[in-house]
């Protein structure tokens, strides 16, 4: 259950805001969140595009999902992830250019 979802027009609180910045003080959250805003991806690609094991990439995903993040479109047998959090988008978005290889 997402405790955390607000209407689109109704400003975020405080503690939703809190929420946000402790899932992108994590380099490995945000390194997937990167990733995710290039495209969406499943938890094979995270895994391989991040360096980090598949158990740890879910784990990642599935707390940011609690928050209300990231989602996924399922297909088949595949989780496509993909990132529903408009303020995340934007605060990413924000963020300077640089190489994937130093995330």
């Amino acid at each position: 259950m997402n405790t955390h979802s607000h209407s689109p027009s109704a400003a975020p609180t405080a503690q939703q805001v809190t929420d946000t910045f402790k899932i992108l003080s994590n380099h490995e959250r945000l390194h997937i969140l990167l990733v995710l805003l290039e495209h969406d991806s499943s938890l094979q690609e995270l895994s391989e595009a991040t360096g980090l094991n598949t158990a740890k990439t879910a784990a990642h995903l599935q707390k940011m999902r609690q928050l209300g993040i990231v989602d996924y479109t399922r297909f088949m047998r595949i989780m496509q992830y993909r990132i529903i959090s408009p303020i995340v988008r934007d605060l990413l978005n924000a963020l300077p250019q640089f190489p994937k290889d130093r995330t």
